[in-house]
């Protein structure tokens, strides 16, 4: 469907955008720090609370303080459909991180093998059992192959439950998950615009109940774009034209953001001077 090449491709992008991508990458982590913070504010001690941090849409790993996480947790899972050799590395050097290759919304199966036959509704453990959302993922994952054997024995845990994350992490994949589906479902089927709008909206209302789904004990951070900027750059008469904005939530409420940042994801040098494109992020905390 194309994700191994959008990683690969998003990972050749991050290294020509370095400068414009860093302070991005800070912030992302800083928010996770921040979500540490307040989990020791609310007085839970490392033994009886912090036994399991789940993020989900780990990615590249460059958005994630993983040392900090490894050192603070029990049991660190990160969780994506895609891992690089980088990510695979980084990963291997602590004892308490798990890699988890999984479809966080359960509908890549279905629209893969039967687009024509995708529905609205999701399985219950996508969107309402916490429990049940977690042995999904871990499930996916039975058949990755390990790459951390020649360093360490690694066995991934088995038993897992919602009652033990203090922590669970949307981290930049909210406003991502329609993306894909809606590209292979636009080129597989014909299906109606209508409907594909309904359906990316459904895709981002399951996202936030299975966050909801969990316990309120569980502090929940979710960081992701809220709105989409393409600015055309000035013409030879010195004007822009208009800034066109987009909507990456498809018309669905998120929560209320925290704090907001601005991400120059689409430099003017990318663009082959063209246009710059910013992605206004927010994090918000919630139980």
């Amino acid at each position: 469907m194309g994700y191994l090449y959008e990683a690969i491709a998003m990972q050749q992008r991050a290294k020509r955008c370095q400068q414009q991508w860093q302070s991005h990458y800070e912030q992302c982590q800083y928010q996770v720090e921040q979500a540490l913070a307040r989990l020791s504010a609310a007085s839970l001690s490392v033994e009886n609370a912090l036994e399991d941090v789940w993020i989900l849409g780990a990615g590249s790993l460059k958005d994630i303080p993983l040392a900090k996480l490894s050192k603070t947790f029990k049991r660190v899972f990160l969780v994506d459909l895609v891992f690089l050799d980088s990510a695979q590395k980084l990963s291997c050097r602590y004892s308490n991180v798990f890699l988890v290759r999984a479809d966080i919304s359960g509908r890549l199966q279905q629209v893969y093998l039967q687009p024509q036959q995708v529905s609205l509704l999701a399985t219950p453990e996508f969107t309402a059992d916490a429990d049940g959302f977690l042995r999904a993922l871990l499930a996916q994952n039975q058949h990755s192959s390990q790459e951390c054997q020649k360093i360490r024995p690694i066995a991934i845990p088995k038993s897992v439950t919602a009652e033990q994350v203090s922590l669970i992490v949307s981290m930049n994949v909210a406003t991502q998950l329609p993306l894909i589906p809606l590209r292979w479902l636009k080129s597989h089927t014909d299906l109606t615009d209508d409907f594909l709008q309904n359906y990316a909206e459904q895709l981002l209302l399951d996202h936030l109940s299975i966050l909801q789904a969990f316990p309120q004990s569980t502090l929940k951070l979710l960081v992701a774009d809220r709105l989409v900027l393409d600015r055309a750059l000035p013409q030879k008469n010195g004007n822009y034209s208009a800034t066109e904005e987009t909507d990456p939530w498809w018309g669905v409420m998120p929560p209320r953001a925290d704090i907001f940042w601005e991400w120059e994801i689409v430099p003017k040098a990318e663009s082959g001077g063209k246009l710059v494109q910013t992605n206004q992020v927010g994090a918000s905390f919630f139980y």
